[in-house]
């Protein structure tokens, strides 16, 4: 019997955020830029298949946020959910559920679950 593997995806937004993330986390001693880069290519991309999505996509993910009145950093939740909606995901993991749940249409609502 083949074991089955799980699928993972990750927007290619969230490749530029994992790097943010790391290099400002308050650790001693600081991750450096260099050490960031190897983190993301070698410990994290290996394990997903990146999604990307168009300026359509985006635009949409801009009006989800204004119409729900949602300010700043939600729009990158809601990028988030965009990709996965493109991926055609199974499960959406996130420690931001109740943001995500905010923002998320409907037919994503029971994919969102805590990791």
């Amino acid at each position: 019997m083949v074991a089955s593997r799980d699928l993972g995806f990750i927007s290619t937004h969230t490749i530029a955020e994992l790097y943010s993330a790391l290099t400002r986390v308050p650790v001693r001693p600081r991750i450096h830029p260099s050490e960031a880069v190897r983190i993301v290519t070698d410990d994290i991309l290996p394990h997903f298949e990146t999604v990307s999505i168009s300026k359509h996509e985006y635009l949409e993910a801009l009006i989800a946020v204004r119409d729900g009145g949602w300010r700043g950093g939600k729009v990158y939740d809601a990028l988030q959910l965009s990709c996965a909606r493109k991926a055609g995901v199974d499960r959406i993991y996130t420690f931001n559920l109740a943001d995500f749940r905010a923002l998320a249409p409907a037919s994503l609502q029971r994919k969102i679950c805590s990791p």
